[in-house]
């Protein structure tokens, strides 16, 4: 004969087992996310633009502007990288910073130099930005981050969904 309560009190047992180790895996996933999150905070660097869209048209505007945000420890120097363009550093005065720009937490990116405006068939649909937050010390990399520049049909350039 089947005793009913001892099998309710296994199914009891059986049950609070699975519930504890279920727990107890979820927990420890959660503490091993939240490392991970707490670890890669500290060290990230992220690229927050003045403007979201410029083209040659914008006579009063000279790129679009970009600055390093770096929300870790120590004394970081900045390297911006472009797969097309350059940069320009505006200071009391523009002048150029051709990739990779270092040093700088501030740049404006454009494809316009002083002797060449290239036409809109020959610009690229995208455009990718790179900033890396260097370790002055030791000069290790300790954040990158870039963003998508994506063209328009007029030659403009705004910030892409990704970026």
């Amino acid at each position: 004969m089947i005793n009913k309560d001892a099998v309710q009190v296994d199914m009891l047992i059986s049950t609070g087992k699975r519930l504890a180790a279920f727990l107890a895996v979820a927990l420890l996933a959660a503490v091993l996310v939240a490392a991970g999150c707490l670890s890669a905070e500290s060290n990230r660097v992220i690229i927050v633009p003045e403007n979201s869209y410029w083209s040659p048209a914008m006579s009063s505007v000279i790129g679009i502007g970009l600055s390093a945000d770096y929300s870790g420890s120590g004394n970081v120097t900045y390297k911006w990288t472009a797969d097309y363009g350059g940069f320009l550093l505006w200071t009391p005065e523009v002048i150029p910073c051709d990739p990779p720009c270092t040093g700088t937490d501030t740049v404006w990116w454009t494809y316009v130099t002083e002797d060449n405006i290239p036409s809109v068939s020959d610009l690229p649909g995208e455009v990718r930005i790179t900033v890396d937050a260097i370790d002055q010390g030791t000069g290790d990399t300790l954040a990158e981050s870039f963003l998508m520049l994506e063209k328009d049909e007029n030659g403009g350039y705004s910030i892409g969904l990704d970026g």
